[in-house]
């Protein structure tokens, strides 16, 4: 059952469809565009009764509750489409069916900033990383300074998308919460704060990220587009698992380390400049 209205659903046909007259190939590119941006993060979903086995998870997992994977997908459309900001990836609808569900979006060109640094989708230089991160600042003000604020929950790489003139955009709110609405404890190990790491170490998704936990998962973010790196990339290729991170970050304050600059000055993998 398609969910936009008709004035959104003409700005997505402009958004989507305008490569192509023939409708048979434009929903096939609309299903193209849909599965790129939301078909690479795997979900790790507990029931009331399962505890959490950090042994289990992959580093790139998303850990949620049974009840918040029932309704991460409308309540992200929900609210997603309620937001307007040119930072903010604008929700034109959704599409819901039986074995399928659809989120219906603008497009966003150069997909996200996880392809851009990873997979060399377009060249990076640091006035492209900086003003992605701008962007990303000014979404996650919008979103903060809301009234009640909204905690975005996901913050990470693959959740800021960047548009064909190369502006940064926030998608993603499954695991958002609104003022002191709670949310459970969630997100992407790699950039969740100490605070909700603890709280998964301790089989407690009764948590909440909270404006602090999405500043912190912002400077991971910082680290991993300034540097091109994989947050604790020398614990995790050292042969460290997911149980390892969270007991070193919970317990020993282990945190994102800025190597030592390149030979010519510059640093990271990028081999960036920064003054």
């Amino acid at each position: 059952t398609p969910l936009y209205s008709s004035a959104a659903s003409d700005v997505y046909k402009r958004q989507l469809y305008y490569r192509s007259m023939s409708p048979t190939r434009s929903k096939l590119t609309m299903k193209k565009r849909i599965l790129r941006f939301f078909g690479k993060t795997k979900r790790v979903v507990l029931n009331r009764q399962e505890s959490l086995d950090l042994n289990s998870l992959s580093i790139g997992s998303t850990v949620m509750s049974q009840a918040q994977a029932a309704k991460a997908f409308l309540s992200s459309i929900k609210l997603a489409s309620k937001l307007r900001h040119p930072n903010i990836v604008q929700t034109m609808g959704a599409v819901v069916q039986r074995n399928s569900q659809m989120h219906v979006m603008e497009r966003m060109e150069n997909g996200s900033m996880q392809d851009v640094i990873f997979n060399g989708i377009i060249p990076v230089d640091l006035e492209l990383v900086v003003g992605v991160l701008r962007d990303t600042a000014k979404g996650l003000r919008y979103l903060h300074e809301a009234d009640p604020p909204i905690m975005h929950g996901d913050l990470k790489s693959g959740n800021i998308l960047v548009a064909d003139r190369l502006t940064g955009k926030i998608t993603d709110f499954g695991m958002s919460a609104v003022g002191n609405r709670a949310a459970g404890t969630g997100g992407t190990v790699l950039w969740m704060a100490p605070e909700l790491l603890a709280a998964m170490e301790d089989d407690d998704l009764s948590g909440s990220p909270t404006l602090e936990s999405d500043v912190y998962a912002y400077g991971v973010l910082m680290f991993e587009l300034l540097l091109g790196l994989r947050p604790y990339g020398e614990l995790l290729s050292s042969g460290g698992n997911v149980k390892d991170l969270v007991r070193e970050v919970t317990e020993n304050d282990l945190r994102p380390t800025v190597p030592a600059p390149n030979e010519d000055g510059s640093i990271g993998k990028l081999g960036l400049r920064v003054p």
